[in-house]
């Protein structure tokens, strides 16, 4: 189609849940999902997805210093006894893996 804009549709889920289409123009406003990330502040790589000792005991592996990389192979996920969302990682440095917090 002349003088038509080039769209792409995603078909994304949303970390809080619920799915949904996200449509990108040429000017790729979204970017496409990565797995690989850098930490921005120091935080504790822990066991389990829960930091509620009275509902579950966690331990912590080690501290994520800032700038180390760290991948996600999956969406973060809520922490239903804390309300903070946290993601299941790898530090890239030594194949740890556990639950980080993204956001309280």
């Amino acid at each position: 189609v002349s003088g038509g804009e080039c769209v792409t549709m995603y078909k994304a889920r949303a970390a809080a849940g619920g799915e949904g289409w996200v449509t990108v123009t040429s000017a790729q406003e979204v970017q496409p999902w990565s797995a690989r990330f850098v930490v921005a502040q120091a935080v504790p790589l822990t066991s389990t997805l829960s930091t509620n000792e009275a509902v579950e005991p966690f331990e912590v592996h080690r501290l994520l210093e800032p700038g180390e990389l760290v991948d996600l192979p999956e969406q973060p996920v809520q922490d239903l006894t804390s309300g903070s969302l946290r993601a299941r990682c790898v530090a890239v440095a030594d194949s740890i893996s556990g639950w980080v917090t993204v956001r309280e």
